[in-house]
Parts: structure tokens; C-alpha cells; sequence
């Protein structure tokens, strides 16, 4: 039986996941939950094996309105993670919902935050229009916003854009992104690389291209910004960039 048959599905994404990014040669930023970790504490030394970066996605997936709420949230994630003794660099909001209160929070604990989408509010539970584009700092933690499309500000750097969307949509955002600043961040989720069946009173939208289709539209983002010569990097190696640009100026 194949290895990933015997796993829990977290287990399974993920491989999935490092298979195929092992097959791109990429390196990325896996942002876990504490409370996944809980469950599954061998995603840790399995992700770090390949050469990622483990950044924090909260402990529980939540929105965690309440600045309280999301410091005693951020607290336990933390734990969880440096009894497995690793101290994450980064954090990524559930829902990306984040705000200035909550980054001062941040700013005790990590060095980055890639919480921030400075785009419209589409599909409607995260945007922030009129936020930078760019990388910056704040106190003394970077933020690293996603990629949306510039002067436009719509929302594409997520897998659903790309599975959903397409190709060229997402292409067309990350190429503009890159030529204004230098720079593109994409956000995917390992779910979405193994085949997610049509479940009842969820739109078929959520799931759609899962598994094969998806590694194949990522193939064709990587192969196509790779021969232009970009290079896919961390989050926390993007940190350092924006640091080393930042105290330069």
C-alpha cells in the first residue's frame, strides 16, 4: 500500500505537496497549526527535511476578533511549536484577517507577518484596498502582502484564483508583480494538491481542480517564471531581502 494511504489527510496533503514541489526544485513557507501539529507532530521534521521553512498559521483556525483571544491563541501555538523545538519565524492570520492591534502582538513573538492582502474585499472576508502592495516595516516586524494586481487591486495569488480562474489570470498578476517591485508571493494550501471529491452544500468552485490538475497548473507558473529567471525563495529568505533593502536606504 502506498505510504500516504496509511496517513490522515494532513499527512497525505503534504506529501503530496513536497512531492511536487521536489519535482519543481522549488523551496516554499508551510504555515501549520498549532493544533494540527498537536495531532501530527511529524509534518514538522518532514517539511524541514526538504529544505522549507515552518512558519505559524495561529493554533486554531479561527478569526480571533478579540486581541486577548488572539494573544492567548498565539501563545499556545507557540508552545506547541518549541516543545517540538522549533521557533517559527513568520506567521500567517487564518483568513488573513489582521490587523494593526494584532501585529503589535506579532511584533513581541516574530520577525515577519503574511497576513496582509492589500486588495479589494473579494470574495468578501479579507481585503484591504488602500494597504501597501509592498513589503514594510512595522515597529520591528516586515510585513510581506500578498501579490494582488497592481492599480487594479483585485485579488489572485491564492489557489482558488489559479484553480478556478486559470492560468493567465494568476500568470498575468504575478508577471506585473514582478516587474513593479521585484517581487510575488503565492499562497496555495496542500489540500488542493490531492483530488478533493464533490461534497454535498459545498459549491463545486471550493474543490475544484484539486490533485493532478492543480501540481499541473503550478508546473506551468513555475516552468514559465523560471525560465524568465526568477527564483523561489522563503518567506524568511524574503525577509532578509526586505531587511537588507530597508536598512540600506
Amino acid at each position: 500500500m502506498d505510504e500516504s494511504k496509511k496517513m490522515g489527510d494532513a499527512e497525505s496533503d503534504l506529501l503530496e505537496t513536497l512531492r511536487a514541489f521536489s519535482e519543481l526544485k522549488i523551496k516554499g513557507t508551510f504555515f501549520v497549526l498549532g493544533s494540527l501539529l498537536e495531532e501530527h507532530p511529524n509534518i514538522l521534521p518532514e517539511i524541514l527535511k526538504n529544505g522549507h521553512e515552518v512558519g505559524m498559521h495561529a493554533y486554531n483556525h479561527d478569526m480571533h476578533q478579540s486581541i486577548d483571544a488572539f494573544k492567548a491563541d498565539t501563545l499556545k501555538g507557540l508552545r506547541v511549536f518549541r516543545e517540538l523545538g522549533h521557533s517559527p519565524k513568520g506567521y500567517r492570520h487564518p483568513y488573513f484577517n489582521i490587523s494593526t492591534q494584532k501585529m503589535d502582538v506579532l511584533n513581541e513573538y516574530f520577525e515577519y507577518d503574511a497576513s496582509l492582502v492589500p486588495s479589494l474585499p473579494i470574495p468578501g472576508h479579507y481585503g484591504s484596498p488602500f494597504a501597501s502592495t509592498k513589503p514594510f516595516q512595522y515597529r520591528g516586524l516586515i510585513e510581506l502582502p500578498l501579490s494582488v494586481f497592481p492599480y487594479l487591486k483585485l485579488p489572485a495569488a491564492t489557489g482558488w484564483y489559479l484553480r478556478n480562474l486559470g492560468y493567465k489570470y494568476v500568470n498575468a498578476m504575478l508577471s506585473h508583480s514582478l516587474k513593479k517591485s521585484g517581487v510575488a508571493v503565492l499562497c496555495l494550501h496542500t489540500w488542493e494538491f490531492t483530488l478533493k471529491p464533490a461534497l454535498r452544500r459545498v459549491p463545486k468552485h471550493v474543490f475544484k481542480k484539486t490533485g493532478e490538475p492543480m501540481k499541473e497548473l503550478l508546473t506551468e507558473i513555475v516552468e514559465h517564471h523560471i525560465n524568465k529567471g526568477v527564483k523561489f525563495i522563503t518567506c524568511h529568505q524574503h525577509t532578509s531581502v526586505v531587511k537588507s533593502t530597508l536598512y540600506n536606504h
